[in-house]
């Protein structure tokens, strides 16, 4: 009996010519953005020379500079606080046998993943703008907030991905050891998951620059 070939997309006719028209596709405009982003004339539609006198006006443009600052910080803060809780939550549903309702906590963690963007945000505007109503408190802590919750699944899924593919033996030995839970999570789990953590931040930080 002759042994079936696996099925390879790649031996598809046409598939490279596709994917190449693809890239093309997605990338021209951004680099074409981005050439013309040195265009020293006033239309877009004509090349006066290259200049870099867009981004001195961008540079000494108050608004863009508050509205950068403001991005950065959001971001910053949103990557610290969903990667903490992507953390937590990594390691409570994988340092751990089966549990009843651990998949209704995969749903909540990824609900973000599995909804469109803009139900996610009106849904955090109804949230908090009650939340405001109530309490009379104004300021930065909102949107912070709503990054962080955005960015708690992308995050999640570096961290959980990196200790799924952890050996637990060293920590098995550490307890052997007689060294505590927190011994152990701060000298053998948390060097060994810095990996994701850090891809998990790096992503978190992105998406919430992005949004």
């Amino acid at each position: 009996m002759a042994k079936a070939r696996s099925f390879d997309v790649r031996t598809l006719p046409g598939f490279t010519a596709i994917a190449i028209l693809s890239f093309v596709l997605l990338y021209a405009p951004i680099l074409t953005l981005v050439v013309y982003s040195f265009n020293g004339g006033n239309s877009v539609n004509q090349w006066g020379g290259f200049s870099l006198e867009w981004y001195v006006v961008a540079f000494n443009n108050e608004a863009v500079q508050d509205a950068t600052a403001r991005s950065l910080i959001i971001a910053l803060w949103a990557s610290v606080i969903s990667t903490t809780a992507a953390t937590m939550a990594a390691l409570g549903t994988t340092r751990r046998g089966r549990f009843k309702g651990q998949t209704v906590i995969y749903i909540i963690i990824n609900q973000p993943l599995m909804v469109p963007e803009i139900v996610t945000a009106v849904a955090l505007l109804i949230f908090f703008s009650t939340v405001k109503v109530a309490t009379g408190y104004t300021g930065l802590g909102y949107l912070i907030l709503a990054h962080s919750a955005f960015c708690i699944p992308f995050a999640y899924l570096p961290i959980r991905a990196r200790l799924e593919g952890m050996d637990t033996a060293m920590e098995t030995a550490a307890a052997d050891l007689y060294a505590t839970p927190w011994q152990t999570f701060r000298y053998i789990t948390l060097p060994l998951l810095m990996p994701g953590v850090i891809a998990g931040a790096m992503l978190a930080f992105i998406i919430s620059l992005e949004t």
